[in-house]
């Protein structure tokens, strides 16, 4: 039997990075990543394989692919982590910086969703766990673009899960 392999974006602190810590002590072959590859020497020094990894630039993720593919590297899980909260008022912030919310919250891991659902097909085997938050049904002053974002994430999630 082969050991499953996780590849879990936002891997550099808060849930990815403890993410990554428990799959390992699980037994899970782990890719961590994140868009800074220094901030994951922690996990290199530990023996988990370390990619940079900006979800909101395509080239990045189908450089990911190549090299899963280069080394021969079948993916078992798919966690869409990396995300990060857009806090203020909404008449406050600019449409770039919302847009730029939803670019990293949303749009990105639908991407990687994208990218990696073929070759899960492909093997006939795999799972995606996308990261929201209580803020997808619970929102908050001062936090709607974040809300927004993840609420969005949460539909998209369910609409892949029955089309999946």
């Amino acid at each position: 039997m082969t050991t499953p392999v996780v590849l879990i974006t936002g891997s550099s602190s808060g849930i990815g990075r403890s993410l990554c810590w428990e799959f390992h002590h699980q037994g899970f072959r782990v890719i961590a990543t994140a868009r800074r590859r220094e901030t994951l020497s922690e996990f290199s020094a530990a023996g988990i394989m370390t990619l940079t990894l900006d979800v909101t630039q395509p080239e990045q993720i189908q450089q990911v692919l190549v090299t899963l593919r280069q080394q021969q590297i079948p993916l078992d899980i798919l966690v869409n982590n990396a995300g990060y909260g857009l806090f203020g008022p909404l008449m406050d912030l600019s449409s770039t910086a919302i847009a730029q919310q939803f670019t990293t919250n949303v749009f990105a891991p639908l991407q990687l969703v994208q990218a990696i659902a073929p070759l899960m097909k492909a093997q006939g085997s795999g799972l995606i766990l996308n990261v929201a938050s209580i803020s997808s049904v619970l929102t908050t002053p001062f936090a709607g673009a974040y809300c927004g974002s993840k609420a969005a994430l949460r539909a998209l999630s369910s609409a892949l899960r029955m089309e999946l």
